[in-house]
Formats: structure tokens, sequence, C-alpha cells
């Protein structure tokens, strides 16, 4: 479901906490942007279309930051395109300015948001994967001009060796001629000996970049569930907390009856107190908390944050176990880290074999230094692999083991609930004949709420367990740290 709500509002409301970073946004892309040209059609974009008044949280940040690390070589930008981006840069303070003059166009209002649709709207236009596409782009067209070069160079080698061939055959003294075609035939191998390693090693990062497009887009489809899962949980605690508060004031309203006719302490009554204040102290700051938070991932995924805004918890009634249905050894080779690295051990061997094969070539300046210092990266490279291998089994027997204990906790939670409930309708029946009070009823209720709220709560996280293991078999294996971060914008 959504609503709209008016350009003119929506400045009005935003334009304060927008006013001081949107200078400091372009001021920054704009310095930055330079180092690298693939980069710059991403920039443009945003300038383009007004983006870069309302960009996301962190888009900033991350897109200095992946051009200040960027290893892809810039290129020359033409006169015309220069005068393109001074166009480009002008073109949002003009659209905002005849959108808040006129308040034609309008902004599109969630109400309700569903899991499905937040992982949408954080997989939509994502700059992170945006820049890590538009680096593989540039890192193929790079590939494609050194393909081309290694042809060319090869139909030159032939062109001089058919040269070569026809002055063996004239009469006369042609060594000199020979001799020289004969050197330049020399420079031209050794450069197609450069194409060819420099071919392999931008197909190595080509191939441990797509690993990371990949893994980036896993990532941020887990982290967008988890957050949203967090948030439900966080308003169904807000909820529960909301009524134990109005079944604490009932008793302490109860307490003080007692205390005035001398039946209660005043201890008893100061410690009712003290508990009512708690509860109000919480829900404030969970209120605050959830606000914020909730804000803050509007922002992530890239929707607009209002008070209306709610989220449509997702279905987790359905608990089954989880079984490890592959081995071990075959979710370990099938993960994007394990993948990176047996490329990069590859890329190794193949600069450590170079080195042995030009160790005897004297235009190739290598020695026996430089052979050494291969080992050493091919067996660091194998070191890693070790490693990475026992890292990632204890991740995984953590995981479904974490899953298993995970399902029994929501049995475990099952049971209690139900006890709770035939203690409450046990409850009810003594209510009925004036055995008990009803506050004693309302508080044996408040029981049963905290029952309902803990075996939810425990299918939720079996919810989260449920897509991490998801996430693992799609190659993301979480470790204690070098699981690869990515923002969701």
């Amino acid at each position: 479901m959504g609503r709209f709500l008016s350009c003119g509002a929506f400045f009005t409301m935003h334009h304060n906490r927008m006013k001081n970073r949107i200078d400091i946004q372009r001021c920054l892309l704009w310095r930055a942007v330079q180092c690298d040209s693939a980069i710059l059609v991403i920039v443009r974009k945003l300038f383009i279309h007004g983006r870069i008044h309302r960009m996301k949280k962190g888009v900033t940040t991350g897109l200095a930051a992946l051009i200040a690390s960027t290893t892809l070589t810039p290129v020359a930008f033409a006169d015309d395109h220069s005068s393109d981006v001074k166009e480009d840069q002008q073109a949002p303070d003009s659209s905002s300015d005849e959108s808040e003059e006129t308040g034609e166009e309008s902004v599109e209002l969630i109400d309700t948001l569903t899991l499905d649709a937040a992982v949408e709207h954080a997989l939509t236009d994502n700059t992170s994967l945006m820049l890590l596409q538009y680096r593989l782009d540039n890192l193929k067209s790079q590939l494609d001009a050194t393909e081309d070069d290694h042809r060319d160079l090869e139909n030159d080698i032939d062109d001089l060796e058919d040269d070569f061939d026809d002055l063996k055959e004239q009469p006369g003294n042609t060594f000199q001629p020979r001799y020289q075609i004969h050197n330049q035939i020399k420079k031209m191998e050794n450069s197609l000996d450069q194409l060819e390693d420099a071919f392999e090693e931008l197909t190595s990062n080509q191939v441990t970049l797509e690993f990371n497009q990949q893994e980036a887009e896993e990532n941020i489809k887990f982290k967008t569930i988890s957050t949203f899962m967090n948030l439900v949980m966080t308003k169904d605690q807000l909820a529960f907390t909301k009524d134990s508060l109005e079944t604490q004031r009932k008793q302490v309203k109860a307490t003080k009856r007692r205390y005035d006719l001398g039946l209660a302490s005043r201890t008893e009554f100061r410690t009712d107190q003290r508990e009512l204040t708690r509860l109000e102290s919480q829900i404030k700051q969970t209120e605050t908390t959830l606000e914020n938070n909730l804000r803050e991932f509007a922002a992530d995924i890239g929707i607009v944050y209002h008070d209306d805004l709610s989220l449509e918890a997702p279905e987790t009634d359905s608990v089954e176990p989880i079984e490890q249905e592959e081995t071990t050894e075959e979710l370990i080779n099938n993960s994007y880290s394990m993948k990176t690295a047996k490329e990069e051990l590859e890329l190794a061997k193949y600069k450590l074999e170079q080195a042995k094969e030009n160790i005897n070539d004297t235009e190739k300046d290598v020695d026996a230094k430089d052979i050494e210092q291969a080992e050493i990266n091919v067996d660091q490279k194998k070191e890693n692999i070790t490693q990475l291998k026992e890292d990632l089994k204890k991740a995984i027997d953590s995981l479904f083991t974490d899953a298993a204990n995970q399902y029994q906790t929501v049995m475990d939670k099952r049971y209690e609930l139900d006890y709770a409930k035939e203690d409450h309708q046990n409850l009810k029946r003594r209510l009925d004949v004036g055995l008990v009070s009803q506050l004693e009823y309302d508080v044996a209720r408040t029981q049963v709420e905290q029952a309902e709220l803990d075996y939810t709560a425990a299918k939720q996280q079996y919810f989260l367990l449920k897509h991490q293991v998801d996430l693992l078999r799609n190659g993301v294996i979480q470790t204690g740290g070098s699981s690869q971060q990515a923002s969701m914008k």
C-alpha cells in the first residue's frame, strides 16, 4: 500500500537535515570521480536524476572509498565530456528548485513494508553493486583491449618473419636488415609475453571481482532480512511491554488500596511503584530506539521514512528441522571465499612458472631472488587455503549446531506456552467461582503473553537461521571477522 506526499511537504520535512550534507556530497564525489572514468557514469546519472539530494545513508562515504581504492586505469576525458559534466552538476539544483516552487512532483510513501519488498528495494539501484558492475565492465574492456593488442602483435610478428624469409632468398648481403628484423621480432616477442602475463592477471582479477559481486549481493539480502527481523522482534517486545505496563498500573492501584488499609507494607507499595517507573522508562527508550533504527533502515534500502511506516512480519509458523544436505567439503569448495583463495593460488603458480621460464633470458630481468619470492608467495597462498578450510569448517559446524539447538528451543517454548495457557484456563474457572481476584487473573494472563512472545521470538530466530543456512548454501560462509561486509546502499 502506498500514499503520496507532496514534494513541497517532503522537502520541508527533510530540508534542515539534508541541507548541510548536499554540498559536501557534491564536492566529495566530483573531486574524487576524476580518479576513475569508469565511475563517472554512475555519478553523472545520480546528478542527472537529482538523486544526489536524497542519497541513501553511507553512499557518499562508500563512493569515495571505492573511487580512492580502485586499481583500474584512469582514462582521459574528452572536452565534450567535461562540458556535459558541468551541465549535469547544475541540473539537480534547477530541478529541485522547480519541484519546490511548483510542488507538482510527489514522492510515494510506503505504509506497510513486507520482507520481500524490503529486499527488492535494497538491491534496486544499489550503489555498491553498481560500482562493482562498472569496475567489472571496465576490467572486461581492458581484457578486450589486451586481446586486440595481442592479436595485432602476433600479426606484426608474422609479417616481420615473412620479410625475414624474403630477405634470406634475395641475392647479396642482407645480413644487416635481417639482423634488425631479428632484433625487432625479439622485442615484439618480449612484448607478447608481457601481454600474455597481463591478460592472465586481468582474467584472474575478473573472476575474483565476479565472486565479490555475487557475494556482495547475497550479503545485502541477508543483512536486509536480519535487520528487518530484528525490527519486527523489537516491535513485538514493545507491544508486550505496553501490555505489561497496564497490568502493572492495576497492580500499583491494588497495592495502594491494601497499603491504605494496612494490609500491605510500604516496601511492597514502593516496589510496585519502582517496577511501574521502570516499565515506563523502558517503553520510552525502546520507542526511541525503534524509531531511529527504522529510520536508518528506510534510508539504507532507499525508501522514505514517515511516522505511519510499519513492517509486516513474515510467516514463521512453519518450523521444520534443518538438515545438512551437502557435505562440509562441498560447502567449503562452493564458498566464494574458497573460490577466491584458489584463484589467487593459481595466479601465484602462474607467476612462479613464468619466473622459472625466464630465469635464463637476459632480457627478462629475472633472477633467483624473484623465483624465491614467487615460491614464497605460492606457499603463502597454500597456507591461506589450509587455514581457510579450518575456519570454514568450524563456521559450518557451528551454524548447523545452532540451527539444531534453536529448533529445540522453539519446541520447548511451544510446550511452555501450552502449559501457560492450561494454567490460565484453570485460573479462569477459579475466577468464575470467586476463588481468585481479577488482578490475579490479569497477572496470569501477562504470563501467557510472555510465553507467546518467547515462542514467537524463538520462531523468528529460527527463521533467521534458516536464511543464514540458505546464505551458506549460496556460497557465503560467515566466519568470525573474515566475512565480507556489504552495505545495503
